[in-house]
């Protein structure tokens, strides 16, 4: 099988009967047990640590979630951290410890490549409201590292550029140790239509990459890269671009408002912003036994920032909120669809949060959306 989240060429040669102690109870930590279970089953888990209090005392897959506090209580000869956006503050929280990287700790997380993944997601919402015109300037939010769009928006006669809030581990402008990435994408994207019907796409897709000294460098001119940069301050002038998209970023927002008023002041009159927006509690993306995907609406305020403490941000803005902050904020919503409902059992109505009383008079939540919104042409 295929490891989406993990990076094998990170991982380190195990030894029977090794102790580890696993560090992110999300979808990277499933995937490394799937590995360890075919490529290592002599190798022992002892522990999964999380900085997620929320999660401390229950269970993945039958490994005990512990509070990383605790680490030294448990068994081990080595930790392998598979959270990916917490990895470089997880790394300074068990050097504080005592830990050395590569000799006691070392981690192996890593987003998805996905080739034409977010790709195939533009170009579909495009079907559905067209917004994609000859040579747009096309903001990508958050690429998580590998800047494939970009590179296929640039070989299709687009102006792209990005900015993320974190680094997570991208390979900018040097992307020696990326190019077998890079190339698969180029290959995925010359079978679409729209790069068919581009004569030259292959060879502006080439022209992306150059070689110094060894190494392979990508454009930083005609394909600028920005972090850190916040979605909630755009480095960006006013009515400077065509279109902003995201995947995957709006729901780790803190301050949505502020978002909705920067995308409408750095489009230009007529542009879009394209968003997939993930809403469901991050937690039940793996598989820690007793999470659904609404299980953040059991958490007060206070309890919910106490969640979110040294990890990676996720708000509770639901879909149908987005799209009334979006149409407050002057922008029309010309295309929204959810992508899945939660039904509530009855314990769950019960267990939600007096502040949510209407979702659970409805017993039922959306969850996760897309969303192509326009700033008014007079605008």
């Amino acid at each position: 099988m295929s490891f989406d989240w993990i990076d094998e060429d990170r991982l380190p040669q195990f030894a029977p009967g090794e102790q580890l102690l696993l560090f992110g109870a999300g979808q990277g930590c499933v995937e490394l047990l799937q590995w360890l279970a075919e490529f290592a089953p002599q190798t022992i888990v002892t522990a999964i640590a999380d900085n997620d209090n929320s999660m401390w005392g229950r269970s993945l897959q039958g490994y005990p979630v512990i509070d990383p506090a605790t680490i030294a209580e448990h068994e081990f000869s080595r930790i392998v951290i598979t959270t990916i956006s917490g990895e470089d503050p997880v790394s300074a929280q068990l050097r504080a410890m005592g830990h050395e990287p590569g000799e006691h700790f070392c981690a192996v997380g890593r987003y998805p490549t996905n080739h034409l993944g977010n790709f195939n997601i533009l170009l579909e919402l495009d079907r559905a409201c067209p917004f994609l015109n000859p040579g747009s300037r096309i903001l990508h939010v958050g690429p998580g590292g590998f800047l494939g769009l970009e590179c296929s928006l640039y070989a299709l006669g687009h102006e792209p550029c990005s900015m993320d809030a974190y680094a997570f581990g991208v390979s900018y402008p040097d992307v020696t140790e990326r190019m077998d990435k890079y190339r698969g994408t180029r290959d995925a994207l010359l079978q679409t239509p729209q790069a068919k019907d581009v004569p030259d796409a292959a060879e502006r897709f080439d022209s992306l990459f150059s070689e110094r000294g060894g190494r392979i460098m990508l454009d930083e001119q005609r394909m600028p890269y920005v972090a850190p940069a916040r979605f909630s301050s755009l480095p960006f002038d006013d009515a400077s671009l065509d279109v902003i998209s995201s995947f995957a970023v709006l729901e780790h927002v803190r301050s949505p408002e502020n978002v909705v008023r920067e995308c409408r002041r750095v489009l230009r009159p007529g542009g879009v912003a394209v968003q997939r927006i993930l809403s469901r509690d991050h937690r039940s993306f793996g598989q820690v036994a007793g999470y659904h995907p609404a299980s953040y609406l059991d958490h007060s305020p206070q309890e919910w920032e106490a969640v979110n403490t040294d990890k990676f941000y996720q708000n509770r803005v639901l879909p149908e909120e987005w799209r009334d902050l979006f149409e407050q904020g002057g922008l029309r919503v010309e295309f929204f669809r959810t992508l899945g409902q939660y039904h509530f059992s009855d314990e769950e109505r019960e267990r939600l949060h007096p502040d949510f009383a209407h979702v659970a008079e409805a017993g039922v939540v959306s969850v996760n959306c897309d969303m192509v919104v326009r700033k008014y042409e007079n605008g």
